[in-house]
């Protein structure tokens, strides 16, 4: 049995971008709202989220859906705009599909599941940094924070989440990273409130 047979027939997502996630609900069938003189859904459940609040991306179901539906325990269901033929579709996710699978626990979600974050864009710019006196600039100026301080520039250049501090977090929940915790936007603050200005100095004549 493939775990997208635990997929409801019926679904919906409802994106909640001031939230930063995406509601994955199920419902029996459309029907006709006579007060609001449109279309609604019946029954509507919540059955899980999506972290990014476009509504892409892996879901975490609740642990009563998980519950009815055993095999999810084990696998990881990505919500996704189909590259052939642009339309939404689902599937499970594998090494062999450019996803590295951690066994953690998403802190956003309620439930154990197997954090599958994105890893082309870190090989991306690890790759080619080996060529440039970046990496070795940040390491020798900044000893103690040259991976959080890496990690954060490349969530600024990827900039999916626009570039928000509450949104970071996240970012490190389903991307690879150079620092792999999530930082709160307090601890970004005061990371940045540690770089003197004598460091960007000798930073920047480290670099060039």
């Amino acid at each position: 049995m493939s775990a997208l047979d635990a997929l409801p027939s019926l679904a919906y997502v409802m994106c909640k971008k001031k939230q930063g996630y995406s509601y994955f609900i199920k419902y029996d069938c459309n029907i006709w709202d006579s007060v609001k003189k449109r279309p609604s859904k019946l029954n509507p459940v919540i059955i899980g989220k999506i972290m990014p609040p476009d509504g892409s991306g892996v879901i975490c179901f609740t642990p009563e859906y998980i519950k009815e539906h055993p095999i999810l325990k084990t696998s990881a269901i990505e919500r996704r705009l189909s590259p052939n033929t642009n339309k939404w579709e689902f599937r499970e996710l594998s090494l062999e599909e450019g996803h590295k699978v951690f066994s953690t626990e998403l802190h956003q979600a309620q439930h154990k599941v197997s954090a599958v974050r994105s890893i082309g864009t870190y090989l991306l710019y690890m790759h080619l940094l080996q060529s440039d006196p970046l990496l070795a600039a940040l390491k020798h100026i900044f000893p103690d924070c040259w991976d959080k301080l890496l990690s954060v520039a490349f969530y600024c250049i990827d900039c999916a989440y626009g570039c928000i501090a509450l949104h970071y977090e996240r970012y490190s929940t389903d991307t690879k990273l150079p620092y792999q915790q999530p930082l709160s936007p307090k601890v970004l603050t005061t990371l940045f409130q540690s770089v003197s200005e004598a460091q960007v100095r000798s930073f920047l004549a480290d670099y060039t």
